[in-house]
């Protein structure tokens, strides 16, 4: 029976990593979301293309490690996490809670040592752990049951035979490399005149530092020998500040990180506030279907003078505004008109009526335009400029308009560059509307 694969993610390197992938990105409240999304869509990349059995996310703490109490210099080189990143790690957080993936940090380690701790627990229940990182420092974690998963290398999944290709090492001696190469990225100083080629032939050569200062007139360079030599308090040092820790005070089991359903209510609301229309999209897929509380709407099909003058005596009757939509259907004639309109008019009730405009005859269309143009009749629209500028063509004023959508969004949030109808729908009442393209006559076809 094949292992449970569990997946553990550096929280921290992903925030990094989506923040610098994904361009200047804000909510509709202007909010920078680049990081939230990215994290988001690289997650959702994980778990489609790998569909884990056991899923966590460490991070940093963001305050001093023991390394720091060890070494003042550690990372000092580092510039701060940049502002609009750290403002969007409480939405990234928040997004996990409602994705209902659990997080793991502890005060006094950093990421890596939560996940070294986590993947022995993990892999000693039987599970194949693979740590989701692109730090080399998690090289040294790699056992048999331990692997490293980098989703943007080509090479995907490093194991021991990776490490001895790359290295021509164990991963069990990978701390020791470090050590005497060093890791500017971290400010560990390793051994001065050392790096990457020097130091893997000394690991090859003699195993193991331990080793390597016990033969130390082995090393056949002097120049090398006598840096080694001189450098062996700070060896020992750079080797505690690589040394990953596995003693971090977490614990996880793999019932506790099997994925579960996420919160599909709350997700729908964090990518609305969010602005997150394709990964919105996304989840009409995924979510179950949600019970609406509206009354159902009938929809009726106006295509002949019968139809017409039912429709014409409700809307003079009704007390409610009438919202009206209009989609040009078919080719435009020369002059740039459509060559026939689909028109949706609806009394905020229950009954909505869909035209093809067409399809009636002349009587019933010239007693529809004197409806359009009494200022009497009070109507709604979105963007009631263009939809003003569309009826006119076709013969139909449009007089009455008491509300527009499209300002009416502005008004809501003047940060919104687009005011689409759908969005607003999606934003304002929770609802997810088919996409409405130039050709609307499907409508007209589904009513029927």
């Amino acid at each position: 029976m094949a292992s449970a694969r569990a997946f553990l993610i550096d929280g921290t390197a992903f925030c990094y990593r989506a923040f610098y992938a994904v361009g200047p990105l804000t909510s509709p409240q202007g909010r920078p979301t680049n990081a939230v999304f990215g994290f988001a869509a690289m997650l959702q990349s994980l778990q489609e293309k790998e569909h884990p059995e056991a899923l966590g996310v460490a991070f940093d703490v963001g305050k001093p490690t023991f390394r720091h109490r060890k070494f003042e210099a550690y990372k000092v080189q580092r510039k701060p996490m940049p502002e609009g990143l750290v403002d969007q790690l409480p939405l990234i957080k928040r997004l996990l809670q409602v994705l209902r993936i659990p997080v793991f940090e502890q005060e006094g380690y950093e990421a890596e040592d939560v996940l070294a701790t986590l993947a022995d627990q993990l892999a000693q229940e039987g599970a194949e752990v693979l740590l989701v990182t692109g730090d080399k420092d998690a090289l040294q974690l790699i056992t048999e049951r331990i692997k490293v998963y980098n989703p943007h290398k080509e090479q995907m999944i490093l194991d021991t035979s990776a490490v001895q290709t790359r290295y021509g090492i164990h991963p069990s001696q990978v701390v020791d490399l470090m050590a005497l190469m060093g890791d500017a990225i971290d400010n560990i100083p390793g051994v001065p005149g050392i790096g990457e080629k020097t130091a893997g032939r000394l690991m090859q050569q003699f195993g193991s530092l331990e080793a390597l200062y016990q033969r130390l007139d082995e090393v056949d360079s002097p120049a090398c020998r006598n840096s080694l030599a001189a450098s062996r308090a700070q060896v020992a040092l750079c080797r505690e500040l690589a040394q990953i820790h596995h003693d971090v005070p977490v614990r996880a089991t793999l019932e506790a990180l099997r994925p579960q359903a996420p919160d599909w209510t709350a997700l729908k609301q964090l990518y609305r506030e969010l602005g997150f229309k394709r990964l919105l999209q996304g989840l009409e897929h995924q979510a179950p279907a949600m019970p609406t509380a509206h009354t159902p709407l009938t929809v009726q099909v106006v295509d002949s003078a019968p139809a017409a003058a039912v429709l014409l005596q409700r809307l003079r009757a009704t007390a409610h505004p009438v919202a009206v939509m209009a989609w040009p259907l078919g080719e435009a004639t020369h002059n740039g008109v459509a060559a026939d309109l689909l028109l949706a008019l609806s009394t905020g009730a229950v009954d909505a009526w869909v035209v093809r405009y067409s399809r009636l005859p002349a009587a019933s269309r010239e007693a529809l335009a004197q409806w359009f143009g009494d200022p009497t009749a009070v109507k709604l629209g979105h963007d009631t400029k263009a939809l003003r500028r569309l009826l006119q063509a076709a013969g139909l004023p449009l007089a009455g308009v008491a509300g527009d959508t499209l300002l009416a969004g502005y008004l809501l949030n003047p940060a919104r560059t687009h005011q689409s109808f759908l969005d607003l729908v999606d934003e304002q009442l929770q609802e997810s509307l088919p996409a409405l393209g130039q050709d609307a006559s499907s409508l007209f076809d589904e009513a029927v």
